[in-house]
Order: structure tokens, then sequence, then C-alpha cells
């Protein structure tokens, strides 16, 4: 009829595997780094994109279940691509920290929580 159709450029198809959720961290571990920093290690966990990390003050066996990342509250998080972080949360001994790592992946799925590991730290104080 003289007309134009319509013209196709740069056409894809794909398809999307669906997400599953990611395998929990192991092997979470705790060591000193300085008189005021503590670095944190674990394992690698499969279907992880990028790792959680909780913290807590005073609550050593604080639950993140059900909890966001993006709104944390009453405790703390932090995201890395790595398998380590540091923390700089000695120094006080009021204030006792306690870690849990989850695995998260890109579609906002997280793991359930690693180990639990806590700087613990006292004061001296002179007696009678």
């Amino acid at each position: 009829n003289g007309w134009d159709g319509w013209y196709m450029d740069d056409v894809r198809v794909y398809s999307c595997a669906p997400c599953a959720t990611p395998n929990t961290p192991a092997g979470l571990g705790i060591a000193k780094a300085s008189a005021t920093t503590v670095d944190l290690s674990w394992s690698t966990a499969t279907g992880a994109t990028q790792f959680e990390v909780w913290t807590a003050e005073g609550a050593p066996y604080f639950d993140v279940s059900g909890k966001s990342c993006a709104n944390p509250a009453p405790y703390a998080c932090s995201m890395t691509n790595s398998l380590s972080y540091s923390a700089a949360n000695l120094g006080d001994p009021a204030a006792n920290h306690s870690y849990v790592v989850r695995g998260a992946n890109a579609c906002g799925q997280a793991s359930s929580a690693s180990n639990r590991v806590g700087a613990f730290e006292f004061g001296l104080v002179k007696g009678n």
C-alpha cells in the first residue's frame, strides 16, 4: 500500500534465571587489629554477591531475622563485597560489640546469620 511498517533494531532474546537464597557465610572469625579496631573474616557463600556485616552493642544474642540492611535499627549494618571487614569498635569497656554476617544477592535476598563473634573489653578498677 505504499506505507512503511515497523523497523526493529537491536533485538535481544534472553531469560532471567530465578534467584536462589544465598548460603550462609561460614567460619566468621575476629582478630584484634589495633587498640581500636577488630578485623572480621569469613568464607564465601554460594549465591552471595555481597555481604551484610551486622553489629549490635551490648546485645550478644541479637537476631537479624527479617531485618534489612537498608533499615537495620536497632542494630548497625554495613555492606561489603569482600570476605573481610574492619570495625573500629574497640576502646570502650562499657560498649561491647557482637557481629554476624549474612550473604546477600542481587535480588535482595539474604541468607541466615553466620556464627556470632564478639569484641568484649573490661576495665580494671583499683580496689581498697
